[in-house]
């Protein structure tokens, strides 16, 4: 398998093209080693996504604290939330978002070996165990209940206050709840995954079917 990555920066600065052997780090400070991206930008992380070349697969690992990292494909795109990790065997596009510029980096892939996997992206399992404490779920549900029901709350996800007051009448568990012990949650479990907002916790939980539909359907309803 052969890859190739290019970038060309906004700014004209730089232009980058070079087969890829082993990782390379992305960003705007990403090491002497590492694909820098102009002009600085300080809304982008020093490193925002690790590539790395494999037997048949390419990885990527999104660590962009700032914004979500955008994979796109012939067949369709995604978004890559900070810390996750993806294999992926054809050609493809990456958008790092940036205060004034979107920086894309494409990969080309060709010489690929038959595999008796089907070809295109395989998420990754995270190394550490990826969950919510039981005493945190409730909160985690009502956060992510806009994302099911984005016309019933604005797009967007509830205050503090609010998920301490709709779970307070919902969960005979949360009837001590305040707006203070909310924030909290939400922090630490922001915290544990290293995500830059609320809006990025409920999309990492939601992708991952840790808060489902359902769930917000049972809690809510």
């Amino acid at each position: 398998m052969k890859c190739i990555v290019h970038y060309s920066a906004p700014s004209g600065d730089v232009e980058f093209s070079e087969e890829l052997n082993g990782v390379l780090l992305v960003g705007r400070d990403p090491g002497p080693n590492g694909l820098k991206l102009q002009p600085e930008d300080r809304t982008i992380s020093a490193l925002a996504v690790e590539i790395t070349k494999l037997k048949n697969q390419v990885g990527i690992k999104s660590t962009n604290r700032h914004e979500h990292i955008s994979l796109i494909r012939d067949n369709g795109n995604s978004k890559l939330p900070s810390g996750m990790e993806i294999r992926i065997d054809t050609s493809f596009e990456l958008l790092i978002p940036g205060e004034s510029y979107k920086h894309k980096i494409s990969v080309d892939i060709t010489g690929v070996t038959s595999q008796t996997k089907p070809e295109g992206l395989t998420v990754t399992p995270f190394t550490h165990d990826v969950s919510i404490p039981e005493e945190r779920l409730p909160t985690m549900i009502a956060l992510c209940a806009y994302i099911f029901y984005p016309d019933d709350y604005d797009n967007k996800p509830m205050s503090s206050d609010l998920i301490a007051k709709v779970l307070k009448r919902k969960d005979p568990a949360s009837k001590n709840l305040t707006k203070r012990a909310v924030e909290n949650k939400v922090q630490r479990e922001r915290d544990k995954w290293d995500l830059a907002s609320k809006e990025d916790l409920a999309s990492f939980y939601t992708e991952r079917n840790l808060v489902t539909k359902k769930m917000v359907d049972d809690l809510l309803s």
